[in-house]
């Protein structure tokens, strides 16, 4: 049994501070020292202790060990989020402060990071708005950047944390989800405002499209099972599109704004002979 832990000395490795605390154990002789990491409180040293005071090399190897990066190297350490208990120490340290003056907004301060929360009369919103000029040194990325993930009635709207980050495809898919949502759910009109924003040209067919052509051609009323059977296909478009031969949509396209931008000469009367 643990008689006493005391910090005994404070050491940077690899930019990191660390702390050497020293253990005492109940009807045993001799110490042993653990690294802690200073900011999180994380003890490094968790497969096994050190039954003398660690040498710098040893430091190092351990450090380098828990985030990363090796002695000399010059890689970035690994990124690690607070540890739950350094976590809950921030949260119960929480500061609320309320408005107080003309110049002052209510907020909340954890680990550094001010919140503010307020009614915003010229907005006409619930305005929420991130400070993160001083945060604690602990949830800064090797890149200077912290961590941060916003959610409105359980549904994330922004996510930069470290699981955010490995799952980019899952971002996309939400980022789309709210560009479409702004939309009032119209797809085709997001698709177009989005490329006339990037400067790319496009077709589609959609299911307006699909509904017309249907109706006037071959009598057909499109039902709800109907589109979802077609719209399964609509990615093939583009190749359909790009593989069409002649006349080649695309290359007729192009040379005819390509005419009308100048960039190649007007077309003379009965000249097709770079279609």
């Amino acid at each position: 049994m643990i008689t006493t832990e005391r910090n005994v000395g404070e050491h940077t490795v690899h930019g990191r501070r660390v702390h050497i605390i020293e253990i005492t154990w109940r009807g045993k002789d001799g110490r042993s020292y653990d690294i802690q990491d200073a900011e999180t409180g994380d003890t490094l040293t968790m497969q096994e202790s050190f039954d003398a005071y660690p040498t710098p090399e040893q430091m190092a190897d351990v450090v380098a060990e828990c985030y990363g990066t090796g002695r000399g190297s010059a890689h970035e350490p690994a990124y690690r989020f607070p540890a739950a208990g350094a976590c809950d120490e921030a949260n119960r340290s929480a500061t609320f402060a309320p408005r107080t003056s003309d110049d002052t907004l209510p907020y909340i301060e954890v680990g550094g990071v001010l919140t503010f929360l307020y009614l915003h009369h010229q907005g006409g919103a619930v305005r929420v708005s991130v400070d993160l000029d001083d945060p604690a040194t602990y949830l800064l990325r090797p890149d200077g950047t912290v961590p941060v993930q916003v959610t409105i009635q359980g549904t994330v709207v922004f996510d930069d944390s470290e699981q955010g980050r490995a799952n980019p495809a899952a971002t996309r898919d939400r980022l789309i989800g709210q560009l479409i949502a702004a939309y009032d759910g119209n797809a085709t009109r997001a698709l177009l405002d989005l490329a006339r924003a990037a400067d790319i040209g496009v077709n589609y067919l959609d299911r307006k499209w699909f509904t017309s052509y249907l109706r006037e051609f071959h009598g057909i009323d499109l039902t709800d099972e109907q589109w979802r059977g077609i719209s399964g296909h609509l990615e093939d478009y583009d190749d359909h599109i790009s593989a069409y031969g002649r006349p080649n949509v695309q290359h007729e396209f192009a040379i005819e704004v390509c005419r009308m931008a100048g960039v190649l000469p007007p077309a003379e009367d009965g000249d097709h002979s770079d279609d």
